[in-house]
């Protein structure tokens, strides 16, 4: 690091590199000095969750909006069939005798 390079010019006075002479105010950082690796791995995953739970809701929501339908459907379905048990029914009591 930049402490290696800088202790070698006290001593030698020369660039490590080439061994010309050297002073501490023609050093120049090449490098990065607080380099901080952050692993997204996490939030990489953390994405391709969220992109499949939004597609299984998408999914979920499309089947509630079919058996919504379908259970309207129904319901029409048992109104007929109540409203042709009642004049079945009204037609048995007229039939009766008195």
């Amino acid at each position: 690091g930049k402490s290696c390079i800088l202790k070698w010019l006290q001593d030698k006075r020369t660039c490590p590199s080439c061994n010309k002479v050297c002073k501490k105010s023609e050093v120049r950082e090449l490098y990065v000095p607080n380099l901080v690796v952050v692993d997204t791995s996490a939030l990489a995953e953390a994405r391709q969750d969220l992109l499949r739970e939004k597609a299984a809701r998408r999914k979920a929501e499309l089947e509630l909006g079919k058996f919504m339908m379908q259970t309207q459907m129904l319901q029409a379905q048992v109104a007929a069939l109540k409203s042709q048990l009642s004049k079945v029914n009204s037609e048995v009591e007229a039939s009766r005798p008195t």
